[in-house]
């Protein structure tokens, strides 16, 4: 492992910081280099919600990072951090990515969540995809109190 990526580990296990304050203070000042490096240390935060929010704030600093970062979001099991991981990015994407943003969204199975994502991230959308996200949310139970 290099060293400042030890450094950089050091520093977060000393820092009573928040690992994404830490990291996203450090992202914008990397070489392209350790980018990699960088992603790897976020890879191994144990909290999922914790691992895609630092994904995303990363990706704030490097554009380059907003595909991969909402693969990672669209990936992720749990509905509830998904569906928070798609509002929080869809306003930093650029329009080609907006409609994986929102097939993921769309694919949310707990009804509440998907409306909610939906609901939230519908400003941000291409208007070309409204006949799409209309579909989603008539396909939402008229039971279901949202």
């Amino acid at each position: 492992m290099p060293q400042l990526v030890e450094e950089i580990l050091t520093l977060i296990c000393k820092s009573r910081e928040d690992i994404k304050d830490i990291l996203g203070k450090l992202v914008p000042h990397l070489p392209e280099a350790l980018i990699s490096e960088v992603l790897a240390i976020v890879s191994l935060i144990h909290d999922e919600y914790e691992q895609t929010e630092t994904f995303i704030e990363l990706s704030t600093y490097r554009s380059q990072l907003l595909s991969e970062t909402l693969d990672r979001v669209c990936s992720t099991q749990n509905e509830e951090v998904k569906g928070e991981g798609i509002r929080l990015l869809t306003s930093h994407l650029p329009q080609e990515l907006m409609g994986q943003a929102l097939e993921a969204a769309c694919s949310i199975k707990d009804e509440k969540c998907r409306y909610n994502t939906l609901e939230d991230i519908v400003p941000n959308l291409p208007k070309d995809t409204m006949e799409q996200v209309l579909e989603a949310i008539s396909s939402l139970s008229t039971g279901t109190k949202l």
